[in-house]
């Protein structure tokens, strides 16, 4: 990362009221939420966000990182970014009619669905909001403040709808359909201010161009896949190996978890991006710095995250969940080396891998990592439900992590020895 400036810290904070709107306000909901509808329906709600974060992945397609970066090399080139701007907003209409296709076919032949069309119906309208708001632009051209207004009044709205209208045990279907509204209405705010920037025109757009987005964006979405099956795909395992109450109580603590390092981390992480990509782009030594200069602050924001999870997790669970999750506390402990080794594997996989161009290095671990997830996941999760599935999970990150510092060692980058210089001192 480069030098922090005054730019940097207002980019930041825009960021991080992103983050607060996506994840600490609907957990601001959750407390009232689970004391409504109870375990069982929240597991129920959960179930389908899962399933339906596949159909998502789809439509997403990597987009939002290799969109960003293209964006971001080319903000002087106005022709360029109009190019980008509609061969991607084509691209993604083009893979939502995949994911329509793809929801259609499971509302017709899976029970465990059909039995609940109103919540996976509700839970995946919220994929035209994600067509709409081109986050990927924002990013990439650093106007981070349009998206972080826009996106903080929506989702307040949200969340104070699910209050208004979710009274009572038999409600839960609104829960998906407010947040759902809420993505759409961002969505359509959103894309009116990127036109303002693009213009209606799409330049030399052709199918050419909308081919080139899909074939940059491919690697990225099979890595999301293949990440998919340690993160996502625990969900889905559990409601089809456990009961909705295990699911309920492993999502609200995974929720937790993400709603706290979101706050810190994944702004930090949107920011570094665009500028680790042109730096590492020129190649020579200064990219190298720079990934080690980001790597203080990843670690800096990620353990006292840990920390705080590690020490405070059965109060934590008793405040935002409430009766009913006690077995989320122990969920939440297991959990709590997450945001430190998410933040290293953003570090050495998204921001070093994929911005030196070392997909198919990414996308080796991601997948040797999500079958071993798949396969431990089999065996332990019908023996200890979801603590079981949450040890599963950690132990994958560990490996992950492990595995992308020893892949950038081999290229000679190692973003974290700086922590080794003063035992270096020391034994000379």
């Amino acid at each position: 990362m480069i030098p922090v400036s005054r730019g940097h810290i207002r980019e930041f904070l825009s960021l991080s009221s992103v983050q607060l709107a996506n994840s600490l306000l609907p957990l601001i909901t959750i407390p009232y939420v689970v004391r409504v509808i109870g375990a069982e329906k929240y597991g129920i709600i959960s179930f389908a966000a899962a399933i339906c974060a596949y159909l998502f992945l789809v439509v997403d397609f990597g987009f939002d990182l290799t969109a960003t970066r293209a964006v971001a090399r080319n903000r002087a080139d106005r022709s360029a970014l109009a190019r980008i701007f509609w061969s991607t907003i084509v691209a993604k209409a083009l893979l939502a009619v995949v994911a329509f296709a793809i929801a259609a076919l499971l509302l017709g032949f899976w029970a465990a669905i059909q039995a609940e069309a109103a919540v996976f119906t509700w839970t995946f309208v919220a994929v035209f909001g994600n067509i709409l708001f081109p986050i990927w632009f924002f990013q990439g051209i650093g106007k981070f403040g349009i998206y972080a207004g826009l996106n903080f009044l929506v989702r307040a709205v949200a969340t104070a709808l699910v209050f208004l209208i979710v009274r009572a045990g038999e409600d839960y279907v609104l829960v998906p359909m407010s947040y759902s509204a809420g993505s759409i209405i961002a969505g359509m705010m959103g894309f009116t201010f990127a036109i303002r920037e693009v213009g209606h025109g799409g330049g030399t757009l052709d199918r050419n161009s909308i081919v080139s987005v899909l074939r940059a964006g491919w690697s990225i979405f099979v890595s999301r896949g293949v990440i998919s099956l340690y993160t996502t795909s625990t969900t889905v395992m559990l409601g089809s190996l456990t009961t909705a109450a295990s699911v309920g109580w492993f999502t609200g603590a995974s929720k937790i978890v993400y709603a706290i390092q979101a706050l810190v981390l994944v702004p930090l992480s949107q920011l570094a991006f665009p500028e680790l990509a042109i730096r590492l782009k020129e190649g020579g030594d200064d990219g190298v710095r720079a990934l080690a200069r980001a790597s203080r602050y990843f670690l800096a924001a990620s353990l006292p995250l840990s920390a705080v999870l590690a020490i405070f997790a059965k109060p934590i669970v008793a405040i935002l969940l409430g009766p009913g999750f006690e077995p989320s506390a122990s969920v939440l402990l297991i959990l709590a080396p997450l945001p430190t080794l998410l933040a290293l594997s953003n570090l050495h996989g998204i921001q070093g891998c994929l911005n030196m161009n070392q997909e198919r290095t990414f996308l080796a671990v991601t997948a040797g990592a999500g079958m071993l997830s798949i396969t431990l996941n089999a065996i332990m999760i019908p023996l200890g439900g979801e603590r079981a599935a949450a040890a599963v999970w950690v132990l994958t990150e560990f490996l992950v992590v492990a595995a992308l510092v020893a892949a950038l060692a081999r290229q000679g980058v190692v973003p974290l020895a700086w922590i080794l210089r003063p035992f270096r001192r020391n034994a000379s």
